[in-house]
């Protein structure tokens, strides 16, 4: 099943749409016309569910960002609870592992929940700083024992059992709009950031070392880059 979030007006239209992966059939849909909700994640599958962040507001008022969970065959919402305070904009980066569902809110809090119950593991209120309005290329990631987020004051690691943050990056930069990407194994543990001038910069994810910067054959250039892995290369 492939799980789509088109873009949509609170309240305008189909806001989660799951299709047949090989014949692209339509096989659910939520519709939030008249509620006042949209999407605002990139959809998570995992195990049989579906996990997405709902804004649920009205037009020229506050909303209550929710985390949902679905059965990702039929559509039914399991479990849905409110995250945050009412806000006009706002997003959520998704990650899975560990049994744990992980949650990085627009102001920049990191929450863990129980895959099965959707209990409540831990939370690190305001631990990630983000650039207000241009997070929604933020990723987080789960890998070498860390779970790492990119912030306005360089990359952050966290423990992801307990949530308590590991000292990590060396350096400071603005990545709180980057995807963070990792490859290798435990001989090779890297992981990538990009910044706000389009620069990369790589690191060692179990010494923290810098090893590398990249900038282009421009020069550093005002955006975030997109970035993808071939891990056996």
């Amino acid at each position: 099943t492939l799980i789509v979030a088109p873009e949509t007006f609170p309240g305008v239209g189909e806001t989660l749409v799951a299709l047949d992966a090989a014949t692209g059939t339509r096989r659910w849909a939520w519709e939030m016309t008249g509620t006042g909700g949209r999407i605002d994640s990139t959809p998570l599958c995992v195990n049989g569910c579906v996990y997405a962040a709902k804004l649920v507001s009205r037009v020229n008022a506050l909303g209550a960002l929710h985390l949902l969970c679905a059965d990702a065959g039929n559509g039914s919402i399991l479990r849905e609870r409110e995250i945050g305070p009412p806000t006009w904009h706002s997003f959520m980066a998704l990650a899975a592992a560990h049994g744990m569902i992980y949650a990085l809110t627009f102001d920049g809090s990191l929450r863990a929940f129980d895959a099965l119950s959707g209990d409540l593991a831990w939370e690190q209120i305001g631990a990630v700083p983000l650039t207000q309005y241009y997070a929604c290329d933020q990723s987080i990631t789960v890998a070498f024992g860390k779970l790492f987020a990119g912030s306005t004051t360089g990359l952050k690691a966290f423990d992801p059992q307990t949530g308590m943050p590991v000292d990590f990056s060396p350096i400071a930069f603005n990545c709180s709009a980057s995807p963070v990407v990792v490859s290798g194994g435990t001989a090779r543990p890297l992981v990538f950031a990009g910044t706000d001038t389009g620069i990369i910069n790589a690191f060692n994810a179990q010494t923290h070392e810098h090893l590398w910067q990249f900038a282009g054959e421009h020069g550093p250039q005002y955006y975030w880059p997109r970035m993808a892995c071939d891990s056996a290369r």
